[in-house]
C-alpha cells in the first residue's frame, strides 16, 4: 500500500512523537510506501523537530486556515491507498481527504477534551473553558465520525468509544509498544554498579521516569518524598527540569532516552501515580510498557488500564488513587515485602511485556488493522 502519513508538530522527545515514529517505522519494514508529512505553525528550528529515531517527516508549514487546503494539494500529488492519521490534530487536518474516498485510520492516543480541561486543573467545563472544550467535542466527534477505523491506545478509550455508539468493529487495539531488546532487565552487576553511583547502594529504590506535566502525578511523589522516613528506601524522579538532591530524594533532570536505562535499572519498583481524570482513564502511558519491559514490580493507580493490568498479571501493587496516604501505604507494602517476591513480580512485568507491549505484537494489530480499512 501507499500510505501517507500524517503528524502535527510534537517535540521529538516526546511520547507521542515515539509511537508515531515507530508506527511509521512497522509500515516501512513490511513494505509499504509510505510518506510521513508533518504540518507545523511555527519554523522549526532543528532537523531534530522534523522526526524522531530515524523516521524524518516532510516538514508542511501551514496554518489553521490552509491546512486543510495543504493535505488535499499532498492527496492530490499522489494516488494514496490510505491515509493515516496520528492524533485529533492531524485527523481533522486530513478530514476533507474523505472526499477523495481514501480509507482515513485515526490513531486516537486519548481524550483531547478530557486533556484540555486537565490542563486547565479542572474536570468539568468552568464558564471560562466553554470556548476551548467545545472546540475540543466539535474536533473529537469530528474525528471520529470521518474516520474509517479507529486504533485506540487503552482497551478503557475502545470500551469508552462503544458507550458512545461506536461498533467495536471499526475499533482496534493498538496499545504504546516498547523495544524489548532496549529495555530490557538489567543483571546483578549492572544494578548494584548504578546504584553504588548514585549513592543508593543497600536501600530498596522507588523510581519514576517520564514527564512532569500535572497529570502525571509527580506534585503527589515530591509530598510524599517529604514524609518518607525509613532511610533503607529512596525514590528517584527523573524528568524535570533540573537535577537536585536531599537525603533519600534524588531529581534528576530529563534526559534522551538512550541514557534512561541506567536509572530504570537501580530502581527495585517504578511508580504510575496517575490520579484518576478523563485524560489519564483513557491514555496509555509509554512508560508503563518501558516499567514492564525492564522486569521491575509497579507500584500503580487503579487508573485505565494499567491498574487492571498489574492485578490481573501479579506484577505489582495496585492503590486506589493518588492519595499521599495510598501512595505511602503501598511504598510501605513494598518496602516490607521478602526479596524472592519482588523478584517474582518482575519476572511477570517482562513477561506481561513479551506477550502485550512487544512492537511485533503491537506492529501485527496494527497491520490487520489496515488491511481491514481498505477492503
Amino acid at each position: 500500500m501507499k500510505i501517507l502519513n500524517v503528524s502535527v508538530y510534537q517535540p521529538a522527545w516526546s511520547a507521542a512523537s515515539w509511537r508515531i515514529a515507530n508506527i511509521a517505522q512497522i509500515l516501512q519494514t513490511v513494505g509499504h510506501e509510505v510518506r510521513n508529512v508533518q504540518y507545523y505553525r511555527k519554523s522549526v528550528m532543528d532537523s531534530s523537530a522534523t522526526g524522531c529515531g530515524s523516521v524524518r517527516f516532510l516538514p508542511v508549514k501551514t496554518t489553521a486556515l490552509t491546512v486543510i487546503a495543504d493535505h488535499l494539494k499532498a492527496l492530490a500529488k499522489e494516488d494514496f491507498d490510505l491515509v493515516y492519521a496520528n492524533t485529533h490534530r492531524a485527523c481533522i487536518c486530513s478530514i476533507l481527504g474523505r472526499i477523495a474516498g481514501v480509507p482515513l485510520v485515526f490513531d486516537m492516543h486519548g481524550d483531547i477534551v478530557g486533556e484540555t480541561l486537565m490542563s486547565r486543573g479542572v474536570s468539568r467545563p468552568r464558564l471560562t473553558d466553554i470556548w476551548s472544550w467545545s472546540k475540543g467535542r466539535i474536533i473529537d466527534e469530528a474525528s471520529i465520525r470521518a474516520a474509517s477505523k479507529i486504533v485506540c491506545v487503552s482497551r478503557s478509550l475502545m470500551a469508552h468509544l462503544v458507550r458512545r455508539g461506536i461498533t467495536s468493529e471499526n475499533l482496534v487495539y493498538v496499545t504504546n509498544g516498547v523495544d524489548l531488546n532496549f529495555f530490557r532487565p538489567s543483571n546483578e552487576e549492572e544494578v548494584l554498579r548504578a546504584k553504588r553511583e548514585m549513592g543508593l547502594e543497600g536501600k530498596r529504590v522507588f523510581g519514576y521516569l517520564g514527564g512532569f506535566q500535572k497529570w502525571q502525578g509527580v506534585d503527589v511523589l515530591m509530598e510524599v518524598a517529604q514524609l518518607l522516613r525509613d532511610n533503607d528506601c529512596a525514590l528517584l524522579l527523573v524528568g524535570g527540569e533540573s537535577s537536585t538532591r536531599a537525603g533519600n530524594v534524588v531529581l534528576v533532570r530529563r534526559m534522551p532516552r538512550a541514557s534512561m536505562t541506567s536509572y530504570y535499572s537501580m530502581c527495585d519498583v517504578l511508580i504510575l501515580p496517575r490520579a484518576s481524570h478523563p485524560a489519564t482513564v483513557y491514555a496509555a502511558p509509554t512508560k508503563f510498557a518501558e516499567y514492564l519491559s525492564m522486569g521491575k514490580p509497579v507500584l500503580t493507580t487503579d487508573v485505565g488500564d494499567p491498574g487492571s493490568y498489574v492485578r490481573d498479571h501479579k506484577c505489582g501493587i495496585v492503590v486506589p488513587s493518588n492519595s499521599v496516604d495510598d501512595m505511602l501505604a503501598g511504598i510501605s507494602e513494598f518496602t516490607h515485602m521478602p526479596e524472592d517476591e519482588l523478584v517474582n513480580m518482575g519476572k511477570n512485568a517482562r513477561a506481561l511485556a513479551e506477550k502485550e507491549f512487544g512492537w511485533n505484537v503491537v506492529g501485527r494489530r496494527l497491520l490487520a488493522a489496515l488491511e481491514s480499512a481498505v477492503r
